[in-house]
């Protein structure tokens, strides 16, 4: 039903107005066709061929001052992990032991404090926090130090990301000169904002929603939910790199770009794919997740070969089948690994024990069967995450 939820979110997004810089980045339009073969769909997909065979796996530290609600954003950078938690309004920075380093927790209406993680991300050894409600920017160092902030106007960003010097913001504001999707902050010139990608006037509010990137070094992927394009950002160029055919399973533009409680109800009824809920992307890979009213699914582009494959699960047998979590911000592919944050309870299942131990059920090594096992006997509700760290085969 995540699919569903974006829907009712399409209907509540506000359009804001904004005061930029007039430097307009233009739009080039090569794309490559991915089609989804929905009658070769299947059920479980074997990701440990993509995969070397080492692990690192650790927990994180837990304690009074240390405790994760819910995992909102997690970045993997310096050797550091660094977790947004909405619940407890933190953003938590642990080593690659699980040794908690910093913890920036500053709520407030005063200089230095913030009401909301809206988003996050990192630029060099900084931190550098959004909070919509605000409207502005506010700048930690490694310490968690407050440095400065930056009000941003009436921009409204779904996302942020940092790229050498400049912060992208994907955005759905109209501003005084029209509709841009795309803003950017020049770190080094002043906070200077540009914009990227004009668009036409929206019909409606459902031209508004959610936006998933998978930033590859220096370019990054962007996907604007619910329309079927994947954008390419390099060298400060936006680029149409793929457009998605999910054929007859996708919700008919008409709906789309109607009223939306008739979409919803449309798409719910129908069991109709309402549009991409997130992408990840290595060197050689392009994953795509979405679902309709039933089901979650994960398709697979090979950028070599260029084939795609569908399933609705993806398990790696050598890690006693364990599932990538489907439209989880805990899953994330940064610098060529795989990096899976999981709650210490999901392992305290009735029969999780026992296909553990089973012969059936494969590891890399006895001694991580045992790790696996030790979590499936402990209770975790009251423990930080688990990390699992893979580095992609080239």
């Amino acid at each position: 039903m995540r699919n569903a939820e974006k829907c009712i979110l399409l209907l509540l997004i506000i359009i804001l107005s904004s005061c930029t810089s007039k430097v307009e980045k233009k739009l080039n339009s090569d794309a490559n066709l991915l089609k989804i073969d929905w009658k070769h769909v299947s059920n479980v997909i074997d990701y440990s061929p993509m995969v070397e065979d080492s692990v690192l796996m650790f927990h994180l530290e837990t304690n009074d001052s240390c405790l994760i609600g819910e995992i909102t954003k997690l970045i993997c950078l310096n050797n550091l992990i660094y977790i947004a938690d909405n619940i407890s309004k933190s953003i938590f920075v642990f080593d690659m032991s699980g040794k908690l380093r910093t913890k920036i927790h500053s709520v407030g209406s005063g200089p230095g404090e913030y009401t909301n993680i809206s988003y996050f991300t990192v630029h060099g050894t900084d931190v550098i926090l959004f909070d919509h409600y605000m409207g502005k920017f506010l700048f930690y160092d490694a310490s968690g130090k407050f440095i400065r902030d930056k009000g941003i106007g009436n921009i409204w960003a779904e996302e942020l990301f940092c790229m050498n010097d400049k912060l992208y913001l994907p955005n759905s504001s109209n501003t005084k000169e029209g509709f841009y999707k795309l803003f950017t902050i020049d770190l080094n010139s002043s906070d200077k904002i540009e914009k990227f990608f004009p668009f036409d006037e929206p019909k409606n509010n459902q031209g508004f929603g959610e936006v998933s990137y998978a930033q590859l070094g220096n370019e990054a992927l962007l996907c604007f939910f619910p329309y079927d394009e994947l954008y390419m950002i390099k060298d400060e160029e936006i680029s149409l790199l793929y457009k998605i055919d999910f054929g007859d399973r996708r919700l008919p533009k008409q709906f789309i770009e109607g009223d939306g409680t008739i979409a919803l109800r449309t798409a719910i009824r129908d069991n109709y794919v309402t549009g991409i809920d997130r992408i990840l992307q290595s060197n050689k890979y392009v994953f795509l997740q979405f679902g309709d009213s039933e089901n979650n699914y994960i398709a697979i582009y090979n950028k070599e070969t260029g084939e795609i494959h569908t399933t609705k699960h993806l398990q790696n047998v050598k890690l006693g089948n364990l599932q990538i979590q489907s439209n989880d911000a805990g899953v994330i592919i940064q610098d060529e690994r795989i990096i899976q944050c999981y709650n210490a309870d999901y392992w305290n299942f009735p029969g999780t024990l026992e296909q553990l131990e089973s012969n059936d059920t494969h590891f890399y090594t006895e001694e991580l069967r045992q790790k696996f096992l030790k979590l499936a006997k402990t209770d975790g509700s009251e423990s930080n995450p688990i990390i699992l760290i893979q580095k992609m085969k080239k």
